[in-house]
């Protein structure tokens, strides 16, 4: 057995012990702090402060809520050396850290629906989870792996995106071309009336809403639901490098934000995991932040051979 292997192997045993018990929690020390450095390290019970114009202190190593993480062997592969049969192996990765800030929408200057959210996204420092779980994550980019703090460069900021996030911009005029109104394409996400247009990443966030146009305001009143749809905006801002259009964003291209991904709350309260567009029905209850902040993880699939 390789010692990759072997590291994987005691991964998952430590894994399992971390799981067995009521480990995981948010802690939430609100402070009256202005934006600042989000480089602080993320080992034992480390705070990672995110914030945003006003205060948000998470601590990212305690992330993993039901139906997250998910490792499974799913098949074997071919490899290089004797046996020449290995296995193949998934997981979910947390790839980002977004914060949003949920207000009513102006409507005065040009903030459509019901409410109005800024976000930023920060790249999550897989290596800190790596150190913690004692976990080879064998799936997992290099550049990703060495990552173990939070960066105060964000890979996406709707403040400095300001004009196309707040009024739309070009992608308005797509979402009126798709269908006869912002409200009517709302009403056919929310049915699942509309075929998905691969080349877009797909048009709707299921019951959310439409996925176009990716600005901070939305149709939906619930708060809750509404930093999770512009959470998901923002991971598709950047995983979609060639739909970009101007907007200012630091891409990535280790994945593609689809309505397949995962992604949860972890602040102000740990939920589990679901698929961005579920039913509110299902996990909005007391999830309503007294502040307007939330904190979302979002997590891709991993998928590699491993020897055993």
């Amino acid at each position: 057995m390789t010692a990759r292997a072997r590291g994987w192997l005691a991964g998952g045993v430590g894994l399992a012990l971390l799981l067995a018990g009521p480990w995981w929690g948010i802690e939430r020390i609100p402070r009256p702090t202005l934006p600042g450095d989000l480089g602080c390290p993320l080992r034992g019970t480390a705070l990672a402060q995110a914030r945003t114009g006003g205060s948000l202190d998470i601590d990212v190593t305690n992330i993993f809520g039901d139906g997250c993480f998910e490792v499974r062997i799913v098949g074997a592969c071919p490899c290089a050396e004797p046996p020449y049969v290995c296995v193949e192996i998934e997981y979910w990765e947390p790839r980002l850290l977004i914060v949003t800030e949920q207000a009513q929408a102006d409507k005065a200057h040009g903030q459509l629906g019901q409410q109005f959210g800024e976000v930023t996204a920060y790249p999550f420092p897989v290596g800190a989870v790596m150190e913690l779980l004692g976990f080879d994550f064998l799936c997992t980019p290099d550049d990703l792996r060495s990552q173990t703090t939070l960066s105060a460069a964000a890979s996406y900021s709707s403040r400095l995106d300001e004009v196309p996030w707040r009024t739309g911009g070009l992608e308005t005029v797509l979402a009126e071309a798709t269908a006869p109104g912002a409200t009517a394409l709302s009403v056919g996400c929310a049915l699942d009336s509309l075929v998905s247009v691969p080349s877009l990443g797909g048009l709707c966030m299921g019951v959310w809403g439409p996925l176009f146009a990716r600005a901070g305001w939305l149709i939906h009143g619930s708060q809750p639901v509404g930093s999770g749809a512009v959470a998901y905006r923002a991971a598709h801002l950047i995983s979609w490098p060639e739909l970009l259009w101007g907007r200012v964003a630091v891409p990535a291209f280790d994945f593609r934000a689809t309505t397949r991904d995962k992604m949860n709350l972890v602040a102000p309260t740990l939920m589990p995991c679901i698929r961005p567009g579920t039913s509110p029905l299902g996990w909005e209850s007391a999830r309503l932040s007294p502040t307007g902040q939330y904190a979302w993880v979002y997590w891709v699939k991993r998928t590699c051979c491993v020897q055993l």
